[in-house]
């Protein structure tokens, strides 16, 4: 497969990501994989092997190595559609990124943090009383940062004790149930 037609096909992928409503995270890597393997392998199809060697050629940390190797993968998925003879590496053939274990505050280390945002300056002001609010929330809820910071006035019913969760890292919103108090 030729340069030319590699980036027609990328950029019909894209488009076709576009109308399906996904957003743009890797165009420029996959841009950028499309130029290299034109001007190295030129009217040859893509091995998984190549694939792998490209994305580890520049040093990069794992989590960044596996989001790009996943990137490529609904590409070159896209790419075997129309040239069978292209191979899709499999998604664990680079270490996968690994999360630390949350950290669980106990009702001390909670009660601890609840005052010292009580005692935010400038006194009298309402930046202690938001710290208070939005940790309150955060502990009791179990939300994002993100997402309490983007809960408006409609998203809460305090008579259900429920709130709505808009745009969440799912991109879903759905209806939550406030836990009971913690302290």
């Amino acid at each position: 497969m030729n340069g030319e037609e590699l980036q027609d096909l990328l950029s019909r992928y894209i488009e076709q990501r576009d109308l399906l409503g996904y957003r743009h995270t890797h165009g420029g890597i996959l841009a950028r994989f499309v130029q290299d393997y034109a001007i190295e392998h030129p009217g040859e199809s893509i091995k998984a092997n190549e694939v792998l060697e490209w994305i580890t050629r520049v040093h990069r940390a794992p989590p960044t190595q596996s989001a790009i190797l996943s990137a490529l993968r609904g590409f070159l998925r896209f790419v075997k559609a129309v040239d069978p003879a292209t191979s899709v590496p499999d998604n664990h053939l680079l270490p996968s990124p690994r999360r630390n274990p949350p950290y669980i505050l106990s009702v001390e280390q909670l009660q601890l943090i609840l005052h010292a945002a009580a005692t935010a300056r400038p006194r009298g002001g309402l930046r202690a009383d938001a710290y208070v609010a939005v940790l309150g929330l955060l502990a009791s809820s179990g939300l994002r940062v993100s997402e309490a910071l983007h809960l408006k006035e409609t998203d809460v019913h305090l008579r259900d004790e429920s709130f709505v969760k808009r745009n969440s890292r799912s991109h879903a919103s759905c209806l939550c149930i406030r836990r009971p108090p913690l302290i």
